[in-house]
């Protein structure tokens, strides 16, 4: 079923946010915006730096996007309204049941014809300290997604979000989140740290299918993750060194949040 209290949601933040968010980080480029299908089904990919990132995607797309959120965004009550209010799939806290929600929720929302948006390298880059313009690993969740579909027309997109440079917004330790989802590991070094871009790139690529999925036999499986996994990853990385075009430029400005910004930090 269509909310269309979501979508009006969606249009209205997207509206108030797209030019702030534009400003702020210095301009938004892109290239391959219409390699986005105009109507029906789409599984978005990207790789994930920034807490950034969904809001940029957001700034760019035509469409709405319904993005696949970590289980402790559901737990605080700032972000539990944000990804609830826009229709989100927030993941639950147990490691077990991930995988089966996500299946079910995306299920349904492509089926109605919606872009789902997902992250596979999830929190790893935020955890790690990994050097800018790192790609991490991604996690095989999003591939099971794609097989549990069986829908084998399925148009999935890369999309690689990169920028200039980075510059630390907020540090706080592990162990802050570990409170609401005990899977964040405690001893990641130096803590969490969530870098915004300056003049942030967005490169989308040409859809790829995997129409495989439509009767692959139960031990084939493991072997097929393993190929959209390595398959996506490697455009997303290719695209990540793509040249792109602007069409959102404007001149950075500081963001003024007290107690949480430092400019001084980079990565």
């Amino acid at each position: 079923m269509v909310d269309f209290g979501q979508d009006l949601w969606y249009t209205t933040l997207k509206g108030i946010l797209s030019e702030p968010v534009s400003r702020t980080l210095g301009g938004i480029q892109v290239a391959g915006l219409d390699n986005v299908p105009a109507a029906g089904p789409a599984l978005l990919v990207g790789n994930h730096r920034t807490v950034s990132d969904p809001f940029l995607l957001g700034a760019v797309l035509p469409r709405r996007v319904q993005y696949v959120v970590a289980a402790f965004m559901g737990k605080l009550p700032f972000t539990r309204e944000l990804a609830s209010s826009t229709g989100n799939i927030v993941l639950p806290v147990s490691k077990g049941g991930k995988s089966q929600e996500l299946i079910r929720r995306a299920r349904r929302l492509l089926r109605n014809g919606r872009l789902v948006g997902v992250f596979p390298e999830g929190m790893d880059n935020f955890l790690n300290g990994s050097a800018p313009g790192t790609v991490s690993k991604f996690h095989t969740t999003f591939a099971r997604l794609i097989l549990g579909l069986r829908m084998p027309d399925l148009p999935v997109i890369p999309i690689a979000i990169t920028g200039e440079e980075e510059r630390i917004v907020v540090k706080f330790p592990a162990a802050l989140l570990k409170v609401v989802d005990p899977h964040i590991p405690v001893d990641a070094a130096g803590g969490i740290v969530a870098p915004v871009y300056n003049k942030a790139r967005i490169a989308v690529g040409p859809p790829l299918t995997f129409p495989e999925v439509a009767d692959l036999p139960p031990d084939a499986h493991d072997d097929f993750v393993a190929h959209i996994v390595e398959t996506v990853r490697g455009e997303v990385v290719r695209l990540a060194e793509a040249p792109t075009i602007a069409i959102l430029d404007a001149p950075p400005r500081r963001l003024s949040l007290p107690g949480f910004f430092d400019d001084t930090d980079s990565m």
